[in-house]
């Protein structure tokens, strides 16, 4: 999924209570980019994504997680904070003990 971003359009995207923003005023300067969405990405409540990000299949972007501009995601991985940071792979955070016991 490619979300373009052009004057005639809405910049600003709200899907499930997380917000796609692909543009900015920075400094009186506006600035856009893309928002490129891999297979099965996950996005959670009151995420938000900057412009110029790129998102692997698989990305989980956890809630509140605030993702700067010009990320680029790798298949598969975790992002959380603000600003959004690596967690490590989905598979591998799954496995920890915590998670386990979140679980059940």
């Amino acid at each position: 999924m490619s979300i373009p971003s052009s004057p005639s359009a809405t910049t600003r995207r709200s899907i499930r209570s997380c917000v796609i923003q692909p543009h900015s005023l920075e400094e009186t300067v506006f600035k856009s980019g893309r928002v490129k969405m891999g297979q099965g990405c996950t996005i959670g409540c009151a995420a938000n994504l900057h412009y110029d990000i790129t998102m692997g299949d698989f990305v989980s972007i956890e809630q509140n997680a605030f993702v700067m501009k010009g990320e680029i995601i790798d298949d598969d991985e975790t992002w959380r904070g603000n600003p959004a940071r690596s967690a490590g792979s989905r598979k591998a955070i799954a496995a920890t003990p915590a998670a386990a016991a979140a679980v059940a």
